[in-house]
Formats: structure tokens, sequence, C-alpha cells
């Protein structure tokens, strides 16, 4: 009970002593700014470019009312987090370094354990707020949009709330499991959108070439995205599924089983790599 409590009380100091260090940061304020504005908006920019989609992309309504804009906007977070959040990740952590003001911590007496803590309750508190503005705006949207609203509809998420933290505790514990391997803003930069969008997907269909099975669905930054997924790769007549044999998405309770294995064992490998290298 007294380990719990000093967890608590390591990840609450952490959390203020993360504002004070950044809360002033322009990147950090432009970076929040952006994405904030823009997950709240974004959506909003398609009603220009959806009516002229031809089927069989569904109509219009589809995108901003319940219960399917959960899906849609819950998407577009995804994109943001992974960009946006998942930079500024790297960011705090590799700013550490280069300033050494993670070094004069650890002289100054803080331990690496609490260090670590506060980064993990960082990566709760970022993950949380953008939860919290995946809420708001859906419903805010999706209330202006949907005609006939009771409890029921408003809230068939499907579980997509949690299932969206965790997503975004998962890409950020992935930007800070690279940080910590590479140390140097630049490379870990490089090398996290480098694994994200290029390295697994090549893995991926280098496997699915060989093996050709679901097993290449399991990678873990797909488990991550496939929490909260394209809502077009659900659509039954979508081309990939008629080709590979099987459906490109994880179902909900696949994604949200290996995304609570994934997510502990990436902080867990980040852990293990901090306290063994050098500050």
């Amino acid at each position: 009970m007294q380990e719990i409590k000093n967890i608590w009380t390591a990840g609450l100091e952490g959390i203020r002593l993360e504002w004070l260090k950044y809360h002033k940061n322009n990147l950090a304020r432009i970076v929040f700014g952006v994405f904030t504005v823009g997950f709240s908006f974004l959506i909003l920019y398609g009603k220009k470019i959806i009516p002229q989609a031809s089927p069989p992309l569904p109509g219009l309504d589809t995108y901003y009312t319940f219960p399917t804009i959960w899906d849609y906007q819950g998407h577009i977070g995804n994109w943001m987090v992974c960009v946006l959040l998942g930079f500024v990740m790297v960011h705090f952590f590799t700013g550490e370094v280069s300033a050494k003001t993670l070094r004069q911590g650890i002289i100054n007496g803080q331990t690496r354990k609490d260090f670590f803590i506060a980064k993990l309750a960082v990566i709760i508190a970022i993950a949380s707020f953008a939860t919290l503005i995946y809420v708001l705006s859906t419903l805010i949207i999706g209330i202006i949009h949907t005609s006939d609203i009771y409890p029921e509809l408003l809230f068939d998420t499907n579980g997509i709330i949690f299932r969206f933290w965790l997503m975004c505790v998962g890409y950020l514990s992935l930007a800070f499991l690279i940080s910590n391997i590479f140390r140097s803003s630049g490379i870990a930069i490089i090398f996290y959108f480098g694994y994200v969008f290029v390295l697994e997907f090549v893995l991926r269909m280098t496997q699915y070439y060989f093996f050709r099975s679901r097993s290449m669905l399991f990678w873990p930054e797909n488990v991550i995205e496939d929490l909260v997924p394209n809502p077009f790769f659900k659509l039954p007549s979508f081309w990939m599924e008629k080709e590979w044999g099987f459906s490109p998405l994880l179902t909900s309770g696949e994604s949200l089983l290996f995304g609570l294995i994934y997510t502990p064992a990436i902080i867990y490998l980040a852990w293990v790599i901090f306290k063994k290298r050098d500050i």
C-alpha cells in the first residue's frame, strides 16, 4: 500500500515538474494548440470533400451523427495522436537528455525510478487530455448533427473511449521507448516515424507474402492502430478483404487484448533500457 502511495506521489510531482518545464515552451504550445483545434474541427472539413465521393463510401450523415461519429472522429484522433503527440513525447525526453536536465535531476537527488514514473505519469496525463478532447468534440459535433438523440444512441460506443485512451498510451509509450533507445532527438524522431509508417508495414507485408495469414495483423503498431481503426476498412465491399481472404482489421476484442499486453510490455522494456543506460 505504501509503495502505491509512493508511486502516486512521484507521479503527481512529476506532472508538476513537467508542467513547470514545458508550459512556456513554444514548441509544446504550438503542438498542443494544433492538436486541440485540429482534432476538434478537422472532421468538419469533410463536408467539402465527402459530397464528391461515390459509393461504396457512406453518405454524408454517417460521418457526423451518432453512433458512427465515434469511429470517424476517433480515427482522425488516431492520426493526430500518432503524429503530433508522439512527436512531442520524443521531444520531451530527448530534450531532457540534450539539455542535461536528466543528469542534473539525478545529481540533485531524484532517483531513476522517480524520473521514470514522472514520464509515465506525463504519458497518462497527455493520453487523458487527448481522450477528453475526443469525447467533448465528438459529443458536440454529434449532438449538432443528430436529429433524434437519446442516451442509448449517444453512448453507443462499443468501448471506443477506453480503446482511444489505450491507443494514446500505446503511441506515447512507443515514442518514449524509441527515445530511450536513441536519445538523440533527430534520430529518435526519424526512427519513430520510420517504424510507425514504414518499417513495421514492410515487415507485415513480407510476412503476408510468405505466409498469408491473419498473424500479420498482430504486430505492435498495427494493434495500437486497430484500437481505433479506419472505419472504411469495415465496409463489406472493401477490396482488401476480398483480395487477402480475411479482414484487414483486428476485432475490437483482439485489439483491446493485445493492446493491454503490448503497452505494459513496451513500458517495461523502456524501464529496463532506462535504468541500464548512462545519464
